[in-house]
């Protein structure tokens, strides 16, 4: 049986350094971005954490999101995500008290197991010993944490993925989301799976968009950009291989004017029945002039006539 629903147009942003600029330039250069984005109609804002890369300036997530939460009025701010690893649970849950309450509520908090091995060792820890058990320990001690208050007992929670069944049971057991960047044959694999299940969680997908006057222009002009962004993430990842540019522009990126990246968003929300549609704009460090521009395109070939997000028309889940 058909229906309509309106699923969130969500944007996530990464402080990226190129060339001389300061850290400095770029996360205000982010903040800015954040405040395009809402006024482009975009729902949901989402910062991630990483350590010792150009790729992403953004240690602390939630510090950020605090002056996001000043910046803005409405958008809701997303942590995509935390990697739950380095932290003492109690203080994550003391500063996303904290951003909660800032934002009024706007909250939404992506928890994860991070990728870099160089992350656990800045900490002194060891990236392989009981990861999991770790994991599903802190998270239960943070889930502790948020639900004694009555303020944060509500904020929505996800999980990131890249296909483990083990993060996909959990998210299903304890009511999460689940924050997918996977493409190809491993995003069919999970929706695959996700069929199957008596329940479903809320589900978010990670594409990089980038618009232009044609899907020629704006592939020529991404992928420069792209393959820094590849390199830079292979760094962080010493002996894996990274994939190949045409690969990743294959499966991961929505590329063309901005009417037809819309239409590509809305097919991969129908297909994977998603909750929210997570864009990546700029991805590798474009400059700010363009990311703002893509945001702005972007956000209007989204609305309606009406200047409202347009519900797509997918098939009903009666298990949600």
């Amino acid at each position: 049986m058909a229906g309509m629903r309106t699923v969130r147009l969500g944007v996530q942003l990464f402080a990226t350094r190129r060339g001389r600029s300061t850290a400095g330039e770029v996360l205000n250069g982010l903040i800015a971005q954040a405040r395009q984005a809402e006024a482009a109609g975009f729902e949901t804002v989402w910062v991630a954490e990483h350590h010792d890369t150009d790729w992403n300036l953004c240690s602390d997530p939630l510090t950020l999101l605090a002056a996001l939460a000043k910046a803005t009025t409405h958008v809701r701010l997303g942590a995509a995500v935390i990697n739950l690893g380095l932290h003492h649970p109690v203080r994550v849950a003391e500063q996303a008290a904290l951003v909660n309450a800032i934002s009024g509520g706007r909250l939404e908090l992506g928890l994860g197991k991070g990728f870099a091995p160089g992350d656990y060792r800045k900490y002194g820890l060891q990236s392989d010993l009981d990861v999991d058990q770790q994991f599903r320990f802190k998270h239960d001690a943070l889930c502790e944490q948020l639900r004694s208050d009555p303020a944060t007992a509500t904020v929505p929670m996800w999980l990131a993925s890249s296909g483990n069944l083990g993060t996909i049971s959990m998210a299903l057991d304890r009511g999460h989301g689940l924050l997918l960047a996977a493409a190809g044959t491993k995003l069919a694999e999970i929706t695959s799976h996700l069929a199957r299940q008596a329940t479903r969680p809320r589900v978010g997908l990670m594409r990089a968009v980038h618009c232009g006057p044609d899907a020629a222009t704006a592939t020529h002009e991404l992928r420069p950009y792209l393959e820094w962004y590849i390199e830079a993430l292979g760094r962080l990842q010493p002996g894996s291989t990274p994939p190949a540019t045409s690969e990743v522009l294959d499966t991961f990126c929505v590329v063309g004017n901005a009417a037809d990246c819309a239409v590509e968003l809305e097919r991969l929300c129908r297909r994977h029945c998603l909750d929210q549609m997570i864009c990546v704009p700029g991805i590798g460090g474009m400059g700010q002039v363009r990311v703002e521009s893509v945001l702005r395109e972007l956000g209007a070939a989204a609305r309606d006539r009406d200047g409202q997000r347009r519900a797509l028309p997918v098939a009903a889940d009666p298990r949600r």
